[in-house]
């Protein structure tokens, strides 16, 4: 009786469909980690930026805190800078002696920094940029990030966090981003420590 076998055209035949079928289900798998690690980075960038907003409205809430005759026109400062945009800003927090220059740079590069609280009188003698340069040093190093705009109104009807104060004018901050998607991030804050109506200065509650 003659015997039947595969024979070694077959065999060859079958481990080359074989082969061809590890490779595309390898692609496959290469392409979910690369398209799952891309949306997982996304996302923290994401979350990391609003978060960053969300803090910088707190640091925002700080702006005029603890003067004794705060002055939006001069202790409140918006500079259009070669390498971004500052807000710049004075309070008295009680963290130092006397009254502290603070604030916040968008550098064109993107990212948002906030620029570290100095003891000062004078808000536009300030020398903000010399603490700014080991700031935009550490971030050089990093990922570029979406710029942050920086809008300040100088005066504008204000309701804090929803909260019915009755109407009264304080300056407002602006800050705007875009998520990876390109959906636009906001963040709008009322500096009540500046506002207008009596008895409205304080920190905001």
């Amino acid at each position: 009786m003659r015997q039947r076998g595969a024979t070694l055209t077959g065999l060859m035949v079958g481990l080359m469909i074989s082969m061809v079928v590890v490779l595309a289900t390898l692609g496959l798998y290469q392409s979910l980690v690369r398209a799952t690690g891309t949306a997982q980075q996304d996302t923290r960038q994401d979350t990391l930026r609003s978060a960053s907003l969300l803090s910088a409205g707190m640091a925002l809430q700080d702006a005029g805190f603890g003067l004794e005759a705060p002055d939006p026109q001069a202790q409140l400062l918006r500079v259009a800078a070669q390498a971004g945009v500052a807000l710049l800003w004075m309070q008295n927090t009680g963290t130092q002696s006397g009254p502290q220059c603070t604030g916040l740079f968008a550098p064109d590069r993107g990212g948002l920094l906030r620029l570290p609280a100095q003891a000062c009188t004078d808000l536009v003698g300030w020398n903000w940029q010399a603490g700014l340069l080991p700031l935009l040093a550490a971030a050089a190093d990093q990922p570029p990030q979406p710029r942050v705009a920086i809008a300040l109104e100088p005066s504008a009807a204000c309701s804090p966090y929803g909260m019915s104060l009755g109407p009264f004018q304080a300056p407002r901050v602006v800050l705007a981003s875009r998520s990876h998607t390109g959906v636009e991030l906001t963040s709008t804050h009322c500096l009540v420590n500046f506002a207008a109506a009596p008895g409205a200065a304080g920190r905001a509650p």
